[in-house]
This record gives structure tokens, sequence and C-alpha cells, in this order.
């Protein structure tokens, strides 16, 4: 099996001058095909067939859960990325090839890998929220006009020194209103030869209050630095789930409220291409566009908004590069002090060092009472994690995170450890089971509930029926087998995903579920009726949907025509949740 793949590794591994070498590339081939396999190919196929132009970021991710679940470590795992991508560029080569060529991945940060999947906690994320939020409202009542308060008087006399007594910030305060414009003055202006800068810059260092601390104090901002910027950046990240690149990367004009195709409120960003590190934006059919929510949909709105407004002075004179990013700030380090930056253009570890110094800065602390660990990596899986806490379905949460097939949205949320989330919610149910079977015994059984009660708890069948809104599990114990593969999955143990997916073999649905069904249906249809949704990459989600529910409700339906007639009739009075990418109907 694999021979041919074999071969390629073998002969990638001819540049090598160590056995160590080579058993790296005979490591590469064990678990290259250990993806393969787990795919359904079986080896006997051409290479053109199991190597398709994502192979590479696929085993990337596979190495991935396998760090996650400690089989295995970054160190190893970048060996074998490596080993991997040199393979790879061989076969591409090979004179005669006809397949695709190889979209590119990065390895892994040793330090993050582990970390990067692992949500906040809710109450971690309320406090993160609540801080930004304040910084916001502080940052935004700061660029408010500034009103003249007409206090204090000139310090300084004909000869050019401070007056006695004068020496305080309400005479300051007179210089800033009077001689500064209400504007700021800072390390480039220490040796200014104006006796005003020179006098308001020594009453401020002798009140032994920060110059930052002063000017704001009196209503407006000292400078449009990185630390305005942060709460702003943290905020769309939160209500976003954007990752680090896709974030300071994004445009001054990337949100659209009004889609050209679909009406629909949008944030296009970026994304590193199959040509290699070079970063390209894309057009409005190719470009990722992350559909959002009415609520998502005017918190994005706000965020550009102010950032426009904060940083609409300097754009004009900042460098060509960052002119149009979304996040440019004035540096307030000495040596740099006043030029204009952006994460866009700065070190690569610019956010997570901006994110990392917001949270020392505001002091924030983990569920543990230690100082919290912000970083943009841990946002993503939080806002998720948001989703799962609400019992967003697992459609939804596979079409906000742009997964191609659910399997992959299940196995990221098996890797988030979310099975905490499951438990607590199987311990509420089991409650519930619980205080229902004690009520009824108490009552006393009677024939009607005898059958009923068999029908439940049969130890040689489905043991509980667990009910959500949409549906119920008549089997949480013997999931199906996609999640029977999960590396956290443990025999025995109750489904972690229970009831999240319309598709899954053990969902019950009743005629009391067959309105909001229809209504899903009639807005499925009537958004492909008044858009172009069919003609984007979501059309084949739509379609998936579709045929999904032409099952139940259409051909070869388990209900009665009684049944699916009142279910349509009922469905006129059903608000449905229909999702495109996370934007709701």
């Amino acid at each position: 099996p694999f021979n041919d793949l074999k071969h390629a590794f073998a002969t990638a591994s001819l540049g090598t001058t160590s056995d160590s070498g080579a058993s790296n590339y005979h490591e590469g081939f064990r678990w290259f095909t250990k993806l393969l396999v787990g795919r359904g190919f079986r080896g006997m196929d051409p290479l053109t067939e199991f190597l398709d132009p994502f192979i590479l970021p696929l085993f990337r991710s596979y190495l991935e859960r396998q760090i996650v679940a400690g089989d295995l470590s970054p160190v190893s795992a970048n060996t074998l990325i490596s080993a991997a991508r040199i393979t790879l560029t061989t076969i591409k080569n090979i004179k005669g090839y006809t397949g695709s060529d190889f979209i590119n991945c990065q390895g892994f940060d040793a330090d993050r890998v582990t970390d990067q999947y692992r949500p906040y906690s809710s109450a971690e994320r309320i406090r993160i929220s609540a801080s930004v939020d304040e910084d916001i409202l502080h940052y935004n009542t700061l660029a408010q006009p500034y009103q003249l308060t007409g206090i204090g008087e000139d310090p300084i006399d004909q000869k050019g020194n401070l007056k006695p007594g004068c020496n305080n910030l309400d005479n300051a305060r007179w210089i800033f209103e009077n001689k500064l414009g209400c504007s700021h003055v800072g390390h480039d202006q220490k040796d200014s030869q104006d006796l005003h800068t020179r006098a308001f810059l020594r009453i401020v260092k002798r009140s032994g209050t920060g110059l930052r601390e002063v000017v704001e104090g009196w209503g407006v901002h000292y400078m449009i630095d990185s630390n305005v910027i942060t709460p702003y950046a943290i905020k769309l990240a939160q209500i976003t789930g954007l990752n680090a690149d896709s974030i300071k990367l994004l445009d001054v004009d990337d949100y659209e409220p009004k889609h050209p195709l679909t009406g629909r409120p949008c944030l296009r960003y970026w994304k590193e291409r199959s040509e290699g590190g070079k970063l390209m934006h894309l057009d409005i059919f190719q470009a990722d566009i992350t559909w959002l929510t009415t609520s998502q949909s005017k918190a994005i709105s706000q965020i550009f908004e102010d950032i426009r407004a904060l940083t609409s002075s300097m754009r004009d004179s900042a460098p060509e590069a960052v002119r149009d990013k979304l996040f440019i700030w004035q540096s307030s380090a000495p040596t740099s002090f006043m030029e204009i930056k952006s994460f866009a253009t700065g070190k690569q570890s610019a956010l997570w060092v901006a994110f990392a110094a917001y949270a020392k800065r505001k002091a924030l602390l983990d569920s543990a009472g230690q100082p919290l660990s912000l970083s943009p990596s841990r946002l993503r899986p939080s806002f998720i994690s948001e989703l799962v806490e609400r019992d967003v379905p697992i459609r939804e949460i596979q079409l906000i995170m742009g997964h191609k097939h659910i399997e992959t949205t299940l196995a990221y949320l098996d890797r988030m450890d979310f099975n905490h989330i499951a438990r607590s919610k199987l311990d509420v149910a089991l409650r519930e089971l619980h205080e229902s079977a004690a009520e009824a015994f108490d009552q006393g059984p009677n024939k009607d509930d005898e059958a009923n009660l068999i029908d439940v708890v049969n130890l040689d069948g489905p043991q509980v029926v667990f009910k959500t809104p949409l549906a119920s599990c008549r089997n949480i114990f013997n999931p199906p087998e996609l999640i029977k593969k999960l590396s956290t999955y443990v025999p025995g143990s109750p489904c972690a995903l229970y009831n999240m997916c319309l598709g899954c073999e053990n969902v019950l649905l009743t005629a009391s579920n067959l309105p909001e069904l229809f209504a899903m249906e009639r807005d499925y249809l009537k958004l492909m009726e008044v858009s172009r949704i069919m003609d984007t990459p979501y059309g084949r989600v739509v379609r998936e949907n579709l045929a999904l529910l032409d099952g139940i409700l259409h051909s070869n339906s388990d209900f009665t025509s009684e049944e699916l007639a009142e279910g349509r009739r009922l469905s006129e009075f059903v608000d449905t949740t229909v999702l495109v990418d996370g934007v709701g109907m």
C-alpha cells in the first residue's frame, strides 16, 4: 500500500546526510499514511487521487490533533511537516506528474500549540469584555471635541521665567488651551525653544503625574498610540472569532454593510495564497467572507467607525504601506515618537505583544486568580465556546467556522475540550430525569406509564432520550462512528456533541419539530430567490441542507400527510435561525 508515496519519501530523503535525517522521512511516511487511511484511502490509488492541493494543511491539522492529545511533541511534528513538504515538492517536480500544486503551511510554535485551542472560561470572557468595553467608551469620549475651560493664567513673566506661585496644573492647562492649540507635546518637543512649551513640560513633570494621565484627565487624547487601538482589536477578535493574521491585515474598507450579491453585511479578510508567503487581497468571488449576524454587524460597524474617527487625522501622512490598514497608530516610544505604525507591517508577534501588554496593564486575572494570558489565538475558540454554550446547532457552527465537512467541525470542537460543557449539560439532563422519575414513583405507577417507562429505560435498547428544542437523541451512549473516532472519546461515555446535528443517525424528530423544519426550508428557499447565494461557495451547503430537509419533509417522509400539513401551517408563525456562515435570515 502507498508504494509510490513510499518511493517519493525515500527519494526526498536522499538529500539528507545522516541516518537520523533519513529516519525523519520514514516517520513522515508513517504518519502521512495514517492520515490517508483515516480519510478512507487504501493505498492502491494513484498519487493524484489523494494528494489534493490542501493535503499539507490537512496533514498539519492531523498532527495538531496528536499534539493536543499528547501523542506527539511540537518539535517532532515540525520535523514531520518538513519531511512531507519536501516530499510533495519532489513529487511535483517528477516529469509527467499531472497533479495540482500544493498549498504550503507553517509549523508549530512549541510554546503556544497546547494553549491555542483552550477557550477562556465564561467568567474570564466577561472580564475581558467588560475591560475592553470600558476602555472603548473612555477613548470614544476622549475623541469628542475639546471644550475650553478658560481656567488658569499665563505663568510666564515678561523675562520668560515662571512666575512665583504659578507652577500648577491649572496654569499648564492655560498653556495647553491658549498656546498649544489643545494638542499634546511630548518627547519630540522636550528641547523646544518655545518658552510656553518648555514651561508646560516643566510644570507637568513637577506635578508628579504622567503627561498622558494629565492630558486625558482634561478630556482629550494624549495621542492615538497602540494602547488606544488595542482594545478595539481585542473586541473585534471576540465578536468575530477571526485569527490573528486576519485581524492585523484588515483594511479600513473591509466592512461592507450591504454585499452587492446578497444584501447582507459582511467582513472581508485576508488569506495566505498557495503561491507562497505573499499575502494578497482576494477579489469578491475568491475572498474569504465572513457573513455577519445583525448584532455582530452593528458591533463591527461601530468598531470600524470608531477606528476611522480616531485615525482620520493621521492617514494622509501615513506611509503608503499602512495608510489603508484598519489598525494604525502613532508610536509613543521615545526612539520612534509619532511614527505611524500598523500591526500589518510590524513584527510578526506585534499583535500578541499588544494583547499581552493590555492584560498586564489592566491587571486582568484568570479563574484561578493568576495574571491572565491574553492572546488572539485563544479568542477564536472562546468565540466558538460561546456558540456551544448557547446551544447553537453544530451545522451553524460549521458555517461560522468555514469548515467544508462537518467532521472537521466535530474534530475541532473535540480538540477544544468542550467535554466539560457537554458534561454539565448532561448533568442537568440527568437531574431532570431523576426528578421526573422520583415524582412518578411518589405518584405510583399505572399501566399507561409502565409502557412508556419500558420504552425509555430498556437495558437492551436505547437508554435515555435526551431532548433539546429541535430534536431528541435516542442513544447518547452509543454515538455514531465519527464521534467514536475522535481522539478524546472514551468507550461507554456519552456523546460530547449530542443532538447538535440533524444528520446524526441517533436524532429523533417528532411532529412537534415539523413547524420549525418547514420554516427552515422556507427561509432557505427565500434566500435562494432573493440572493445569488448559490453562486458562492456556500451554495453547496444550502443544497445539502435542503436535501436533508427534503428527506424529512417530502420524499420518503415518515410523517403522515396530516402531520405534515399541520406542521406547514404552523411554520408561518415560526422565526428560524437559518445561517449562512453565521448570518441569520
